[in-house]
């Protein structure tokens, strides 16, 4: 089969190491390119707001434990204090970087989940095709979701690998990278839970059954443990981000809600049509039909994949698993982020879509992601022509409730913070020359004593 001419895909036993590497590089520095210009939306528009205090705050403190009893994400802490002592703003470039890097690797997976070759242009429609990216790399407390994604993708890429050969004789070193990237899944944010439990799980019973124990993957299966079993000690003892009966993690939903969660999450990664479409009122049902529509599409191409063969089995096991958190508590455009490019991946194949037909779609999904950030940093655009806007929140989803900016909130340019500081329980923003662009009184972020104190 052309693939150039018919199909965007090529039917083989698998693609070779020197095409992994050549479509890696190739899919990545184009994604790069074409996820530039919402960097520069950022850069121009963009503004710290309330919720990224909690990110800033412990990074002016030069506090990892102020980190911990909020949320346990020390990689974040390290990768935004990094970049707090060059120049602030460098945490949307590495953001973006890190979830151009995530999809690349999906790439990667799908094409030894399916056993195919995808064309040049069809490896940059899935990559570069998201309409989601926005949402990923706006604020600096979704660094947290990028790195997330980024490790997401190294574990499941491990897992495939292992699924399709469990017992060749370069499997061990898979195994064990795939205990290693589910260990720094658990510190990268909470939604990673899922992922970063069965992802390991289904990893030991392919290794119980099909190989003899070695030293190699029995250190980094107790590595991996240790991390679980720290991860949990510290979730205990400073209950940070605990589930809830209500609010922020709810853990009672009833089966609407799970159901509806489940199609909305897969909705915001394929549809291509902008999800700022849903804090339109006389928009927002367009939005609701299209993603429903998407949603029918992709669980329809993903019965199209060989379900003879225990590898997809296994591989649909994995991403009930990793999805669950998102599926039980609630749906948003951040969370999909984690998934995206999968699902894309998995309707281009399923579909059969030719090179043409990929390439459009994967277009049209990016042009949603560069709609919804102009739509983001533009709506006072829209009101001001008459347009309805609806309460509306990027993070709990088309039920959640928008908070609208308060006089006094934390409003520091982006682009102008060159770096924060912490003194007198205020996050000081200061530009280049070390000036004060504002000042902003930062209420504690826990109960806990252990919030209250600075340190290392």
């Amino acid at each position: 089969m052309n693939a150039g001419a018919t199909s965007s895909v090529e039917l083989r036993a698998g693609p070779a190491p020197s095409d992994e590497r050549r479509h890696w590089i190739a899919a990545f520095a184009l994604a790069c390119l074409a996820v530039s210009g919402i960097c520069v939306q950022i850069l121009m528009w963009a503004a710290y707001t309330g919720d990224d205090v909690n990110t800033l705050a412990p990074v002016g403190r030069h506090s990892l434990l102020a980190t911990i009893v909020y949320y346990i994400r020390p990689i974040e802490y390290w990768l935004v204090l990094a970049a707090n002592q060059v120049w602030l703003p460098l945490w949307t470039i590495v953001s973006a970087l890190v979830c151009v890097a995530a999809a690349s690797i999906h790439l990667l997976s799908i094409e030894r989940l399916t056993g195919r070759q995808f064309a040049s242009a069809t490896c940059w429609a899935i990559v570069a095709g998201s309409p989601v990216w926005f949402y990923a790399i706006s604020q600096v407390d979704t660094v947290s979701q990028s790195l997330c994604n980024l490790a997401f993708a190294g574990a499941l890429h491990c897992l495939v690998r292992v699924l399709r050969e469990p017992a060749s004789d370069d499997s061990e070193s898979w195994y064990v990278a795939l205990n290693l990237s589910s260990s720094l899944l658990l510190f990268t944010k909470e939604l990673a839970i899922g992922a970063a439990c069965v992802l390991p799980a289904i990893g030991l019973w392919q290794y119980v059954r099909h190989r003899r124990p070695r030293i190699g993957y029995a250190a980094s299966a107790v590595l991996y443990a240790l991390c679980l079993a720290g991860w949990l000690a510290l979730k205990i003892a400073y209950k940070s981000q605990m589930p809830e009966a209500s609010g922020h993690y709810n853990l009672s939903p009833n089966l609407v809600d799970i159901a509806r969660n489940v199609v909305v999450s897969l909705a915001f990664g394929v549809t291509p049509v902008p999800s700022s479409l849903l804090s339109i009122a006389r928009l927002a049902t367009l939005w609701t039909a299209c993603g429903s529509l998407a949603a029918l599409v992709l669980l329809w191409a993903c019965s199209r994949l060989d379900w003879r063969t225990a590898t997809v089995k296994w591989f649909a096991f994995a991403m009930l698993g990793a999805c669950s958190p998102m599926f039980y508590v609630h749906s948003s455009e951040l969370y999909a982020s984690m998934i995206g490019t999968l699902l894309v991946g998995i309707l281009v194949v399923g579909c059969r879509m030719s090179t043409r037909v990929s390439l459009l779609y994967g277009t049209a999904l990016l042009a949603c992601s560069y709609i919804n950030a102009y739509l983001y940093y533009h709506g006072a655009d829209l009101a001001a022509a008459g347009v309805e806007r609806k309460l509306y929140s990027v993070y709990y989803g088309p039920n959640g409730q928008s908070f609208p900016r308060q006089e006094g909130d934390l409003a520091c340019p982006v682009t102008r913070t060159a770096f924060v500081t912490f003194e007198d329980n205020a996050l000081i923003c200061h530009d280049a020359s070390g000036a004060v662009l504002q000042s902003f009184r930062h209420r504690p972020l826990s109960a806990h004593p252990a919030a209250k104190q600075d340190g290392n």
